[in-house]
């Protein structure tokens, strides 16, 4: 999992630390994480993500796709119908 990152460095070595756990001790970090995030804060980074690719989009930085293409492919990739 070497994806980049946009944490501090301290935090990115904390993760990297937590990573190393258990895996029940990492879901019971992930389960305290989502339960700390409020809908207000969802909804504000969703409304943040769509105001983005809609920036995306209109300004031609990427190409939407076809959503029959999006779920034949998912079907290919499945082995099942998605739909």
């Amino acid at each position: 999992m070497n994806e980049p990152t946009t944490l501090p460095p301290d935090i990115a070595g904390t993760v990297t630390r937590l990573l190393q756990l258990p895996a029940n001790q990492r879901l019971e970090i992930s389960r305290r994480l989502v339960d700390s995030i409020t809908i207000e804060e969802t909804d504000h980074a969703r409304s943040a993500e769509i105001a983005e690719r809609i920036r995306q989009i209109e300004s031609g930085e990427v190409e939407g796709v076809d959503g029959d293409d999006v779920f034949r492919k998912l079907e290919e990739r499945l082995g099942v119908s998605v739909l």
